[in-house]
């Protein structure tokens, strides 16, 4: 893998009432998206993965109604991971060109620390793009370098 993008899921609606598995993007949660989606589109070899998170999907599908080709994937293993395990889903998938990982906190800030040595706490629906430096699909900590991070705020 040469690219990986780290999407923390959108805003969500709160969950008193609801499953946290069933918990919907609000509305400033698709606003989010839909602006994250529209500066940053992806390479059409890019492969989404997100949790069965319905705030995840809702997030990752503003992506994938934009972009119909791309591939997706849902892991059930990112749903509320933590770092390891996201590293995990994220080597399994290291033969792929660009893997885009949308999760939740605190995993995917986690994650974000683990391969960069920066720490960052994501917002719901920032956006890291990262070169891996590895041509032999390892994920290796502290060699990924920030392309790009995009909090939702500062359009």
């Amino acid at each position: 893998m040469k690219t990986l993008t780290l999407v923390r899921h959108a805003h969500a609606e709160g969950g008193i009432k609801t499953a946290d598995l069933d918990r919907a993007l609000s509305g400033r949660g698709h606003d989010e998206a839909h602006s994250q989606s529209d500066l940053f589109p992806l390479h059409d070899n890019a492969v989404l993965l997100f949790s069965p998170a319905r705030r995840t999907m809702e997030t990752a599908e503003h992506w994938l109604k934009k972009q119909p080709p791309l591939k997706s994937e849902t892991v059930k293993d990112l749903y509320n991971a933590d770092c390891e395990t996201i590293l995990a889903v994220i080597q399994d998938h290291g033969d792929c060109e660009h893997v885009v990982v949308f999760a939740h906190n605190p995993g995917i800030s986690e994650v974000y620390h683990y391969l960069t040595n920066e720490w960052m706490a994501f917002e719901p629906c920032t956006l890291a793009i990262l070169d891996m430096h590895a041509y032999d699909n390892a994920v290796e900590r502290g060699k990924a370098t920030t392309l790009r991070l995009q909090f939702p705020t500062n359009q």
